[in-house]
């Protein structure tokens, strides 16, 4: 364990309630940025060009800053140069070359790197992929970030080098060992993720967390403490994930508050305490950290003994305007449904088909959110009325998605003559075998007999074949679509 991240008893005591206390404030980690780099003056003289509104005051702005250029400022050489290479719209490479050149000329590690830009690019200069790894790796000798981080993903992308993996994990080491953070997270995420090539290696990855995390990096001790809570990396430790994550939610990090939370519920690596879980989740929410809404929300959906349906809209609700990407279509169509019914909450037909479409639109895989919109547009609601074309057309989506029941529905609508569509007697008994094989793995011999009983054989020929066809639509079903797609046909089903 971090020595950095041992436990006091005190710090235990601390949290033993289920409000937090407040703790000395940690040791901040610093990383680079442009405004870090710079003094107050160039500061100042840069938030002119950013806030500059019409080309007149942004050319008065930039003429500012090129005055302390003149007057020998690398500093605002640097910052101008990036400005016109990656910062405004209206670009200027070969400006940029020369303000980066003026501030290299002075020994500034990150202008040096920017330069290997513009030749990895080709931008105000002809490419040069030679020259380009040739600079960075000066940054990099400079002890820059950006300079260990390039050449990393040049090597896993073999651009301007021979594709060598192992010479990218030498550059990520050299620089992290250096204790420069920035390059310990780019070298986490690179394996965490799978990123420039680099296959997905927990191991490597678990390596530059433990290494970030002892830089003091809030972000990477909490994802220190998933791997030892998932065995991602090293062996599976429930006791030393939550060691971790107790002084990080005493210090209000709101993603270690919700997984301290939910630590609590489970009794994972500390004894299970039911209010404590629930409290730091809900002071994890309240802090607008959207996964902790999320799980609270459905904690009060879903769990029997917690049962609180106006407590899970509110937190659903929540997370919907924070972080809608966020939500499964099982969240949305649980608030459209409630709106639908208008039980806990007051009826409102509006809200309830925005929730199903939202539902659809997440997940368009999700055949609960086009039985939603099904029985929406059956049964009709307040103002909105009822529409059994609309209807079929949804259900028959969820039949698709392989739903047994929308496909037993199916079968029953078929049989019957509904809003000017005739009734079908050969897809009724298609969708029902479809159906029953669903529900039973297979298609027994004796289901077959029980549907087409005293059928003739062309009859029973004509089933099978469109039992294939549908099929063959599920099949298809489950690829990408566009609206108007398979998915969406009502016409051949």
């Amino acid at each position: 364990m971090l020595k950095k991240l041992a436990v006091s008893a005190l710090l235990l005591a601390l949290i033993s309630v289920p409000a937090l206390a407040e703790e000395a404030a940690p040791q901040k980690i610093f990383y680079k940025t442009p405004q870090s780099v710079s003094s107050p003056e160039v500061n100042a003289a840069m938030n002119a060009v950013y806030k500059a509104r019409g080309d007149e005051e942004r050319d008065a702005a930039i003429a500012a800053v090129q005055k302390l250029v003149d007057g020998g400022n690398a500093q605002a050489a640097f910052r101008l140069g990036r400005y016109l290479h990656l910062e405004t719209r209206r670009s200027d490479y070969a400006r940029a070359m020369q303000l980066y050149q003026f501030a290299a000329g002075k020994g500034d590690a990150w202008a040096i790197n920017n330069i290997g830009l513009l030749y990895e690019d080709g931008q105000g200069v002809s490419q040069d992929l030679g020259k380009a790894v040739t600079l960075f790796q000066s940054a990099a000798e400079k002890q820059h970030y950006h300079g260990f981080n390039n050449m990393a993903r040049l090597y896993l992308l073999g651009k301007g080098v021979t594709r060598d993996p192992d010479k990218a994990y030498e550059w990520l080491q050299k620089g992290c060992a250096l204790k420069l953070p920035e390059v310990c997270r780019e070298a986490y995420d690179i394996y965490d993720e799978g990123r420039y090539t680099a296959p997905t290696d927990k191991t490597k990855a678990f390596g530059f967390a433990v290494k970030a995390a002892a830089l003091g990096d809030t972000d990477y001790q909490y994802n220190l403490a998933l791997h030892y809570r998932r065995g991602e990396g090293t062996p599976m430790d429930v006791k030393k994930s939550a060691e971790i994550l107790i002084p990080l939610a005493a210090q209000h990090h709101t993603q270690a508050m919700s997984a301290l939370g939910s630590a609590y519920l489970e009794g994972l690596g500390v004894a299970e305490d039911q209010s404590k879980g629930i409290a730091l989740l809900e002071e994890a929410a309240a802090r607008g950290y959207c996964n902790a809404s999320l799980k609270l929300g459905r904690l009060y959906a879903g769990d029997v003994k917690r049962k609180d349906t106006a407590k899970a809209l509110q937190y659903f609700e929540k997370a919907y305007e924070d972080c809608d990407d966020e939500m499964e279509a099982g969240d949305l169509s649980f608030v459209g449904r409630s709106y639908l019914a208008g039980q806990t909450v007051p009826q409102d037909c509006a809200k309830a088909l925005n929730f199903f479409k939202a539902a659809e639109e997440y997940n368009y895989r999700s055949a609960e959110a086009y039985n939603d919109l099904a029985n929406y547009y059956y049964q009709g609601c307040g103002g909105f009325p009822s529409d059994k074309n609309v209807s079929f057309k949804y259900l028959l989506v969820a039949a698709k998605l392989n739903d047994k029941m929308a496909q037993g529905t199916v079968s029953s609508l078929l049989r019957h003559e509904v809003n000017g569509r005739a009734a079908d007697p050969v897809k009724a008994d298609a969708w029902a075998l479809v159906s029953l094989e669903q529900q039973e793995g297979a298609l027994p011999a004796e289901a077959t007999g029980r549907v087409l009983a005293d059928k003739p054989e062309a009859y029973r020929k004509q089933v099978m074949d469109h039992v294939a066809e549908i099929k063959a639509f599920i099949a298809q079903s489950r690829q990408p679509q566009k609206e108007g797609g398979i998915l969406y046909d009502s016409q051949r089903f």
